[in-house]
């Protein structure tokens, strides 16, 4: 049985008002102005506030009218959805997608739809990682191959050096030279200062991009022959 965190509720309430830009009180003459029915200022401040006993006297038409001012369900108002419709929500709940994430492919769908003959780079190779099912023979690794170059982790930033072998990246561990006058280290290790790091991290990505889209293109051309 669903359990209801009152306390995240009476956010929602408030985080949507306040998208909305007006007060609790031009809530409420919004939807009296519709002939919808409302609650009095009191509940709606004690449901902000989280107060539990509030609930008791609110009823789904009161409720399913502040959604519509919302725009959104009830369900993801009283905390049951992370997305704000049941549309979004489903398709959440099937790939694990952010409801932002999924507002931006929606948006990218119906730019395309808009410009049939535009030619998008980004909506095309977009689809193209959602579609791989790792049947496609060199295809098969692209989510894998992007993934990859996300795994290149850095330590928190610092101007120090670290040092990067078989264990990670590490921060570095010098001696004392013998002359007491600098530090020794291993030469067979590759140190790095944190600004050349993150230089090599950058061209990494560009490395990947610049394969996805020699990759791309072979795709296309096999698709046309």
């Amino acid at each position: 049985m669903f359990k209801y965190n009152y306390s995240k509720i009476g956010e929602r309430f408030r985080s949507e008002r306040k998208k909305l830009g007006i007060s609790q009180q031009e809530l409420i003459d919004r939807i009296k102005e519709k002939e919808k029915p409302t609650v009095g200022r009191n509940i709606l401040s004690r449901l902000e506030n989280g107060d539990e006993t509030a609930f008791n006297g609110i009823s789904i038409a009161q409720l399913t009218a502040i959604c519509e001012e919302f725009d959104c369900s009830i369900s993801y108002l009283l905390g049951e959805y992370e997305a704000h419709t049941y549309d979004l929500e489903f398709i959440h709940a099937q790939t694990g997608l952010a409801e932002d994430a999924i507002n931006s492919l929606i948006g990218l769908n119906n730019l395309n739809e808009m410009f049939p003959d535009c030619q998008n780079d980004k909506f095309d190779l977009i689809n193209l990682i959602l579609q791989d099912t790792h049947k496609k023979g060199s295809f098969s690794s692209l989510l894998d191959l992007i993934v990859g170059f996300c795994r290149f982790t850095i330590p928190a930033a610092s101007d120090s050096l670290y040092t990067v072998n078989s264990n990670g990246i590490t921060k570095f561990q010098g001696h004392p030279s013998l002359s007491g006058k600098g530090t020794s280290y291993n030469p067979l290790q590759a140190h790095f200062h944190m600004q050349d790091m993150e230089s090599m991290y950058y061209l990494k990505i560009w490395d990947a991009i610049r394969e996805l889209k020699e990759m791309y293109t072979v795709y296309q051309n096999s698709e046309k022959n």
